[in-house]
């Protein structure tokens, strides 16, 4: 019998781009997208709350992705307070119970130990 892939993905806040509506050019900051002006997230808008909404949805795609592939997704919330990303999180994960919230150092050690018995569980 083979063992299960395993991810684990870890944040410590929502996603975040930073346009600039000044530069013609590159029309934000580098970020994981690269420059919005690349079109990377498939749009090319210096609307914040746009570019965070395209964020969030290739962020629950490629959760999507990875468990329709197979793969046990577990997720790790550190000092995470907003409700919409703790839910993206929970979304995340292949079962709520695989979506850690840890607000301090010991918090976050305890779900990866807890992580850690699982897997060996697997």
């Amino acid at each position: 019998m083979t063992s299960p892939n395993v991810l684990i993905v870890m944040t410590d806040g929502f996603n975040t781009y930073y346009p600039k509506n000044n530069s013609n050019l590159l029309k934000s900051w580098y970020g994981a997208w690269g420059f919005v002006s690349k079109g990377h997230l498939g749009t090319t808008s210096t609307s914040q709350s746009f570019l965070i909404s395209k964020m969030n949805e290739r962020t629950a795609l490629a959760c999507e992705n990875a468990k329709d592939a197979g793969i046990v997704v577990y997720t790790v919330s550190f000092q995470v307070e907003d409700e919409a990303t703790l839910q993206m999180m929970a979304n995340c994960a292949t079962d709520p119970s695989m979506a850690y919230v840890s607000t301090s150092q010991s918090a976050l050690l305890a779900a990866f130990s807890a992580i850690g018995d699982d897997i060996t569980l697997l």
